[in-house]
């Protein structure tokens, strides 16, 4: 039943109202078509056991034969039912666990194939909980709802029309209950739709409170303000209470009729009524009361299923849309060239456009040249384009307009493999998974050998303090070791020590270091950098000032380039720049005066 890895329904996302619920259900329609009927089978078992029940005690109280028929026919069904149920239940349970398995594993293979730029504008909070825990809602939906929806029905149809043949007109009375309770559930619940939204809210506020709260102690300490954060907390557990009562209130409100109406003891009661009024008009005969008395509770037993269907198909509605949202996120296009590297490897930028959407062009027209064995600098100022433009090399986004290309190939006929072997990339932002040390540096180069991975480490200064740990590189990053931000940039940079790629794309990996990390991370990045084609985007123009070529950017285009002198004589908008750093201690300290510094 499975689908070939990472193939989503192909009807997954079609349109709205339900379809891409259907589509992610589509694979075991079949299955779910045979529990329905077993449970059909179900119903029409429950309703004979009780059927023949009354018969026998009408027989009976009649001073009629024993109905053998009857005795072995209700014998039958009381043992008949749970086998057939348990058949239904492990076919529909199978499914649902198929549909998770299926889902989840395909939203992991489309999250590998999508732009790495994507995440950076999702919540990883909002993925987990999709992948982990909301795709297992299907388990009621697929596993009891569908089901269950077939004998319920079954049983209540099935139960009316046999007492309708014994009274009608008390048929007719005992069924005005059932009718009102099922119009009452399913007209919705007045208030529910807002109170539901209003909690949503709460819930969702609530948390950045915590995470804000947790994330940011330090600063309230410092500036006294915890017991302001903490009626920050306070006042959003108390809006997440409210609300929570608002909604079961609204929910309460709109089911407490029907829960009475269609309650056991009140069809018993009403029933009960009706017949003995029924009876005293000599309408109804009082041995017909019996089978009602048997049977009255299973006519109104589909009504309770309504609003636990109608819950459990709006859940599964609501996952399946949000899965069909990150399935129809476009993937990246794979090409399968390769790339010779031998000799070094020239990159170009070729009047590449791009913008993260129609109305935000971000860069429009660059044109650049790496070459081996140089580096080129990408400075400007904030929202320029800086990190952009570098991003696009290793495919964090595709190009909107002309190319990227590396020896002449465009990067998005590459094989990915391809790609991430020839492009590396060491950013301010460094991810620790929490798996050892060792683990982390050989994300590079899964079949790297020990050594190998303590000589990246050594090379990128970090081997040292990881040595110092009592368990060394098997410490497992955020349960045996947690490592500060210049430390982590050294593990990043040993990853990329490890993969060696030809083309190094670097985003300022000092920036978060404080100066005695700064000068190690600098040492290790000089040595990564050495013989490469580099890419650097630059913060601080002084750690810069050494590049072969310096590419001032200005709202998405190239408007200066050159080396650091070339672009001091000419007066503009860099050499402005330079003389407001210069002033600034915090920059001038980081100048360097040879190559080997430039990072």
């Amino acid at each position: 039943m499975s689908l070939p890895a990472g193939q989503a329904p192909r009807d997954v996302h079609e349109s709205p109202g339900g379809s891409a619920l259907a589509g992610l259900l589509r694979p075991v329609r079949g299955r779910l078509v045979f529990a329905g009927a077993l449970q059909v089978v179900c119903g029409f078992g429950v309703v004979l056991a009780l059927v023949a029940v009354a018969e026998v005690v009408r027989a009976l109280a009649a001073g009629d034969p024993t109905p053998w028929g009857w005795v072995i026919a209700a014998v039958a069904s009381w043992f008949g039912v749970p086998l057939v149920h348990a058949v239904s239940f492990a076919t529909s349970f199978a499914s649902a666990r198929a549909v998770e398995f299926d889902t989840r594993r395909r939203l992991v293979a489309h999250l590998t194939r999508v732009p790495m730029g994507w995440f950076s504008h999702t919540s990883a909070g909002a993925l987990r909980r999709m992948v982990a825990g909301d795709v297992g809602g299907f388990t009621g939906l697929v596993g009891e709802g569908i089901p269950l929806a077939p004998r319920f029905f079954t049983v209540s149809v099935l139960a009316l029309a046999y007492l309708a043949w014994v009274a009608p007109l008390l048929a007719v009375a005992m069924v005005v209950p059932v009718v009102i309770a099922t119009v009452l559930l399913m007209r919705g619940r007045p208030g529910e739709p807002e109170a539901e939204a209003a909690h949503r809210d709460a819930a969702r506020l609530l948390s950045e409170r915590v995470t804000e709260l947790g994330q940011g102690m330090a600063v309230w300490k410092v500036f006294g303000q915890t017991a302001g954060a903490g009626r920050r907390v306070d006042t959003a557990v108390d809006a997440y209470a409210a609300t929570y009562a608002a909604r079961e209130d609204a929910r309460d409100r709109a089911s407490r009729a029907p829960t009475v109406l269609a309650s056991w003891s009140f069809m018993l009661a009403w029933t009960t009524a009706c017949g003995v009024g029924l009876v005293a008009l000599g309408v109804t005969e009082p041995i017909d009361l019996i089978p009602f008395l048997l049977l009255s509770w299973t006519v109104s037993r589909s009504v309770w299923l309504v609003p636990t269907l109608r819950n459990l198909v709006r859940r599964g509605r609501t996952t399946a849309d949000a899965v069909a949202r990150v399935f129809a996120e476009p993937e990246l296009t794979a090409g399968g060239s390769t790339v010779p590297t031998e000799g070094g490897v020239t990159v170009r930028y070729d009047g590449v456009g791009f913008g993260y959407s129609p109305d935000a062009r971000v860069l429009d027209g660059v044109d650049l040249e790496l070459r081996p064995g140089t580096i080129t600098a990408l400075v400007g100022r904030s929202g320029s384009g800086k990190s952009t433009t570098a991003r696009l090399l290793p495919r964090f986004w595709d190009v909107d307009a002309g190319a990227i290309t590396v020896n002449g190939v465009d990067v998005r006929d590459l094989d990915p493999a391809e790609l991430y072997r020839t492009v590396g990339f060491v950013f301010q932002d460094v991810r620790l998974l929490r798996r050892s040390v060792a683990d982390n540096i050989r994300l590079a180069d899964p079949d790297a050998s020990d050594d190998r991975v303590v000589a990246a480490a050594k090379a990128a200064r970090i081997h040292d303090r990881i040595a110092a740990e009592p368990r060394g590189y098997d410490a497992v990053v955020g349960v045996d070791v947690s490592f500060s931000g210049g430390e982590a940039q050294r593990i990043s940079i040993a990853r990329a020590i490890l993969a060696d790629a030809p083309v190094l794309v670097l985003d300022e990996p000092t920036s978060a270091a404080d100066p005695e990390s700064e000068a190690r991370v600098q040492q290790a990045v000089s040595d990564l950098a050495r013989d490469k084609t580099v890419l650097v985007i630059a913060h601080r123009l002084a750690t810069v000032a050494d590049a072969d070529s310096i590419v001032v950017l200005d709202a998405g285009r190239v408007v200066e380039r050159g080396t650091h002198d070339e672009l001091m004589a000419a007066g503009g908008r860099y050499a402005r720049q330079w003389e407001q750093g210069e002033a600034s201690p915090d920059l001038a300290h980081t100048a360097v005066s040879d190559r080997e510094g430039v990072c």
